[in-house]
């Protein structure tokens, strides 16, 4: 079974033969701390020989069936793309949403990815060959599902140097989503203690879990309530920096008043259905206050009773930069900016469970994130370099 430290200062791992009985999974950093088998030696960052293809996970509109393996060309970096050599991804919501078709997307699903600059395009001027980073990625390009990726240097990150690649794979999509709604938006500021009651609705996701993290250790924050009904999620909620919890399935209002809440000035649905919760948010938000969703919605957001309170509303959407060509080095900026803050302990890891990359591994946290159930981030290390079957 799996030996050794873990977490942010994270050093080599020792591999021994797991035990009987012991499930393949690595369920890791969960409130338990557990232990399973499969995480890979330390990769090092010397590959001679580039092959002309890779292996890649595509897949077909439907259910987690439709996720297999294919031999897809490996694609080569021109203009300002690195060529990025695959050590970990990790998997979120919306790699469910697009193979279920409410998105478009390449057949190449995935946007999280830590590894190895393998090649640089001549206009590349951030990174060289080697250089360990981390990304979010781009709809509608290739995406991490693959052993190669290229992607913009813009919004590309350095990979924190205590942190393993696993860890490093958890962090750019909800960190970035978790920071643009935050300072973006929220206008919060970096440079001093930011007063007022964050709310989250979601805490124990890998949104939420980014943003109680930075309001509470980064923003200064001092109060942020994070919505959770189990007791693993509010355990996870309190570790991550929640100083206190509700239940997001039971009238906000009251629960806040519970505590001693009137008004709150900064709300963040990381849950839907938006319509809902805004309206609910609307009530018990603070004059001037400010209402951000990370969650798309088909019906429209009643926003009529905001307009008393000056009330604020956005949607956030990390994805968008990139789609749009749009301010591209906020997103690499703001990653360096977590690289560092990972280094100094101040963030920890948004992982909860690491697999080693197999399809049977990828179909089952598919099945995990729309069950609603997931803690946290998950993620699949590429074990020899190698996606397969089981």
């Amino acid at each position: 079974m799996l030996t050794g430290p873990h977490g942010p200062s994270c050093g080599a791992f020792r591999l021994q033969p797991a035990a009987a009985g012991v499930d393949a999974r690595l369920q890791i950093r969960s409130p338990q701390q557990t232990y399973h088998p499969s995480l890979p030696h330390p990769i090092t960052n010397t590959q001679s020989v580039i092959m002309p293809t890779m292996k890649a996970v595509a897949f077909t509109p439907g259910p987690v069936s439709g996720l297999h393996i294919i031999e897809h060309e490996r694609p080569t970096a021109t203009g300002r793309d690195i060529l990025v050599r695959i050590k970990a991804i990790s998997v979120n919501p919306v790699d469910t949403k697009c193979r279920q078709g409410k998105f478009p997307a390449d057949p190449v699903l995935g946007w999280d990815a830590a590894g190895i600059v393998a090649e640089c395009g001549p206009e590349v001027t951030r990174w060289k060959v080697g250089d360990e980073v981390m990304y979010a990625g781009a709809l509608g390009r290739q995406g991490t599902n693959a052993q190669f990726s290229v992607v913009d240097e813009r919004i590309v990150g350095r990979k924190p140097k205590n942190w393993d690649w696993a860890d490093a794979a958890s962090l750019p999509l909800v960190g970035l989503t978790a920071w643009e709604l935050l300072i973006d938006h929220f206008n919060l500021s970096l440079d001093k203690p930011n007063p007022g009651t964050l709310l989250i609705i979601n805490g124990a996701g890998g949104v939420g879990t980014a943003a109680a993290q930075l309001a509470s250790r980064v923003l200064k924050i001092p109060r942020v309530i994070s919505t959770a009904s189990r007791p693993e999620t509010i355990a996870w909620c309190k570790q991550n920096g929640a100083t206190d919890t509700i239940d997001h399935h039971k009238p906000l209002d009251t629960q806040l008043k519970e505590l001693g809440v009137e008004n709150v000035e900064y709300n963040a649905v990381l849950y839907g259905p938006t319509p809902g919760y805004v309206e609910q948010l609307i009530k018990t938000a603070a004059p001037r206050g400010k209402i951000g969703s990370i969650v798309e919605s088909d019906d429209p957001i009643p926003l009529a009773d905001a307009f008393s309170k000056a009330l604020s509303f956005s949607w956030v959407f990390m994805l968008s930069r990139p789609m749009y060509n749009h301010d591209l080095e906020f997103q690499g900026e703001a990653l360096d900016k977590m690289a560092t803050l990972a280094e100094e302990g101040v963030l920890t890891s948004f992982a909860t469970e690491k697999y080693k990359f197999t399809i049977e591994n990828l179909r089952k946290i598919h099945q995990l994130l729309e069950s609603g159930k997931a803690i946290g981030k998950q993620v699949l290390v590429l074990e020899d370099d190698d996606i397969t079957e089981a």
